[in-house]
């Protein structure tokens, strides 16, 4: 008997991308990149995922504990400010990687998948 093969759907291969490029972020960094704890860490993007051509991009993202990740969520200005200067370590740095985030995507999930696993 011959067995199906299911193949996923564009949600699910976004939801396995975004699973093992978190996973990658988390091993890459090790700790929290604000304050260094290694409790609850999350992978955090710099500019959101909605912008799909630096979703995935390993630049684009960084570890953070809950705690950090929750507080820069709700304050933007300090994120950008810590983003900038701290992270990137130069404003055109960010400017780099806001260009990017404004280009369209062209992309293939599969080709995605392909290079985080």
């Amino acid at each position: 008997m011959k067995r199906k093969t299911r193949r996923l759907t564009r949600t699910a291969k976004k939801a396995k991308a975004d699973r093992l490029f978190s996973l990658k972020i988390r091993e890459r960094d090790k700790g929290c990149q604000s304050c260094g704890s290694t409790d609850r860490l999350q992978c955090a993007h710099i500019f959101s995922r909605r912008y799909h051509s630096i979703r995935w991009y390993l630049l684009n993202a960084l570890a953070l504990c809950a705690k950090c990740h929750t507080f820069f969520t709700h304050h933007p200005a300090e994120w950008e400010q810590f983003c900038r200067h701290e992270y990137l370590g130069s404003p055109e740095t960010w400017d780099q990687l806001r260009m990017l985030a404004l280009e369209v995507w062209d992309k293939d999930l599969d080709e995605v998948l392909r290079g985080l696993e």
